[in-house]
C-alpha cells in the first residue's frame, strides 16, 4: 500500500483532506498529519511516504523549502502543493523543480480526488514510489563492528548510510548512553530536529551507542543543543563527528570522558605514580579502598593524557602493566607468593573481554578491589594461620598434611584446624585441594608441560587421581582445558576462601 502524508497549518483543512477523499480504495494509507515544515519534514524521514500533500505556505517556512529538503535527503517522493492564488507563483516554481501538481484553495473535492489518483497512478508506473531497501538489523551489525574494532570499516558503515538515503558528506552524530534504555529519552532535544537516519548498537550489557544524521545545515545548532542538555551528564554523552578520526576512536574517548565524570576527588593527592606505572607506595602500605580507586582514576587521566585511551585495546595493555606492577608491590610488601584468589592468569583473562574502555576500567577496578580485600583479610589472619598459608604457598607440590603441618608449627592439629577454619572458612584438606587446582589451572593455560607432569608438580603424582580432582573443581579435565585455550568463560571460578 502506498503510503501519504499531509502537511497544512489549518486543522479544519488538515481534517477534510484527511476525509474528502477515499484513500483505501485507491490503495493508500495516510501516515501522517502535520502543521508545520520541520515537523513535516522529520515525519516524512522517518514514515518515508511516497505521497506528500502540503500546503505551500507554512508557519516555520515555505512548503517549497520543505520539498527540496525532502529531495536533498534522498527521499523520492511525489509531492501536491496546495496554495492560494497569492502563492500561484511558489506552486509553479515547485512543479518546474519536480513537484506533481499544485492546487488551488478552496479545494473541490472531485479536481483533489482526480489529482491524487493520477499521481498515485505515476507512483505505481515508476520507480518513484520505490525507496532504497536496506536491512536494518544488518546496519546496526556493521555500526556494532565499526564501534567495536570488528572487521567491518568506517568506509562500510558510510556505504550502508547512503542506502538509507542520508546524503553523501553528512557528518555522523554519535551518542553514548550507559546504564539507561536508549540514548534518546523523554525530553531529548531529538524530538526538535529532523533525523535522516538512526541506528543503535549495543555495545556491551550497560553501553548502548546509536548513530544519526541530520540535514547538512543544521548540524552544529543540533550539536549545540545536545550538548546542552547533557551538560555535566555522566550517563551520556554526544559527539560531532569528523571523518579525520575513527567513530570507534570517538566512542572511546566518549567512554573515557563519563568514566571521568565519575572520579569524585578530582584534586587528592598523587596516588599513581606514571613514571613507574605503579600506585602510591602509602595506597599499597594503607590498603585503603577509596585510595586505591582514586589511584585508578588517576591512572585513567594518565592513560588519555598519552591518547591510550582512544583504542580500548592500547588501554587494555596499559592495564595489563599496570596490574601487573601492582601485583608486584603487593608482594614486595607483604611476601610472595599472595592469597591464592589472586590469579594474575585468571585476572588476564578477565581484562581480555571487554570490548570498550568503560567496561575494561570498571573490570580492572573490581579486580584491583578484590585483591587488597584478600590481601587485607591475610593481614587480619592469626599468626598460625598466617604461617600455615605460607607453607602452602611455598610447598604445595609437597606431601602436606594438617598433622604434618602442626607437628612443624609444634602446636595440635585440633587447635590449628579450628583457627584455620575460622579464619579461611575452609578445612585444611579443603584449602589446599583448591589452592593446588588453581596452580594447576595456571599451569595448564600455560601449555608448556604435559598433564602428567603438573600433576606431580601439584601434589599429584598420579594424574588419573589429578585428572579427576581437577574436573571435580572446574567441570572438566585438564585435556578438555587444553583444547579450549583462547577461547572465553575459561577461567577458573575463584580460588579459596
Amino acid at each position: 500500500m502506498i503510503k501519504a502524508m499531509i502537511i497544512d497549518d489549518e486543522k479544519l483543512i488538515r481534517e477534510g483532506l484527511v476525509t474528502y477523499i477515499d484513500w483505501e480504495a485507491l490503495g493508500v494509507e495516510v501516515c501522517g498529519v502535520c502543521g508545520s515544515c520541520m515537523e513535516g519534514l522529520r515525519m516524512a524521514l522517518e514514515k518515508r511516504p511516497q505521497l506528500i500533500l502540503a500546503d505551500i505556505c507554512l508557519p516555520d517556512a515555505s512548503g517549497l523549502e520543505m520539498f527540496e529538503q525532502i529531495h536533498g535527503c534522498g527521499l523520492m517522493c511525489q509531492v501536491i502543493f496546495i496554495s492560494s492564488y497569492s502563492e500561484f507563483k511558489y506552486a509553479q516554481q515547485a512543479v518546474k523543480l519536480g513537484a506533481f501538481d499544485y492546487l488551488l484553495k478552496p479545494i473541490e473535492a472531485d479536481v483533489l480526488y482526480d489529482c491524487v489518483r493520477r499521481c498515485v497512478g505515476k507512483i505505481r508506473d515508476t520507480k518513484a514510489g520505490r525507496q532504497p531497501a536496506y536491512d536494518r538489523a544488518g546496519a546496526g551489525k556493521v555500526l556494532y563492528d565499526v564501534l567495536t574494532g570488528g572487521r567491518q570499516t568506517d568506509e562500510a558503515f558510510f556505504f550502508v548510510t547512503e542506502q538509507m538515503g542520508v546524503p553523501k558528506g553528512c557528518r555522523p552524530f554519535l551518542g553514548v548512553s550507559v546504564d539507561k534504555v536508549d540514548f534518546f529519552g523523554e525530553g531529548r532535544a531529538a524530538g526538535a530536529f529532523p533525523v535522516l537516519a538512526f541506528l543503535e548498537a549495543r555495545i556491551s550489557e550497560r553501553i548502548v551507542c546509536c548513530c544519526f544524521f541530520t540535514m547538512p545545515n543544521q548540524e552544529e545548532q543540533v550539536y549545540e543543543e545536545m550538548a546542552r542538555v547533557l551538560e555535566e551528564s555522566v550517563s551520556e554523552a554526544v559527539c560531532l563527528c569528523d571523518k579525520n578520526l575513527s567513530l570507534g576512536a570517538y566512542l572511546q574517548q566518549m567512554l573515557c570522558g563519563l568514566l571521568l565524570g565519575k572520579a569524585e576527588d578530582k584534586k587528592c593527592m598523587p596516588l599513581y605514580l606514571p613514571e613507574k606505572q605503579s600506585l602510591a607506595p602509602e595506597v599499597i602500605k594503607s590498603l585503603d579502598e577509596q585510595e586505591l580507586k582514586s589511584g585508578v582514576f588517576q591512572f585513567l587521566e594518565f592513560c588519555r593524557g598519552n591518547h591510550w585511551t582512544a583504542s580500548y585495546l592500547d588501554f587494555q595493555f596499559e592495564c595489563f602493566k599496570f596490574l601487573e606492577n601492582v601485583y608486584k608491590q603487593l608482594a614486595w610488601v607483604y611476601g610472595s607468593p599472595l592469597p591464592s584468589a589472586v590469579d594474575m592468569h585468571a585476572f588476564i583473562e578477565q581484562l581480555r573481554r571487554p570490548n570498550n574502555v568503560y567496561d575494561l576500567f570498571f573490570v580492572l577496578l573490581g579486580i584491583l578491589e578484590m585483591v587488597f580485600a584478600e590481601v587485607r583479610r591475610d593481614c587480619f589472619q592469626s599468626p598460625y594461620t598466617r604461617k600455615v598459608l605460607a607453607i602452602m604457598r611455598s610447598r604445595y607440590g609437597e606431601s602436606l598434611s594438617l598433622k604434618s603441618v602442626a607437628r612443624e608449627l609444634h602446636v595440635s592439629p585440633s587447635y590449628l584446624s579450628s583457627v584455620f577454619k575460622a579464619d579461611t572458612g575452609y578445612p585444611f584438606s579443603e584449602y589446599l585441594f583448591r589452592y593446588r587446582m588453581n596452580m594447576a589451572y595456571s599451569l595448564v593455560r600455560q601449555g608448556s608441560l604435559r598433564v602428567y607432569e603438573i600433576g606431580e608438580r601439584v601434589g599429584y603424582p598420579d594424574v588419573a587421581q589429578f585428572s579427576k580432582g581437577f574436573k571435580k573443581m572446574f567441570g572438566y579435565s585438564p585435556k578438555q582445558l587444553l583444547g579450549r585455550r583462547g577461547e572465553e568463560g575459561g577461567s577458573p571460578p575463584g580460588g579459596c576462601g
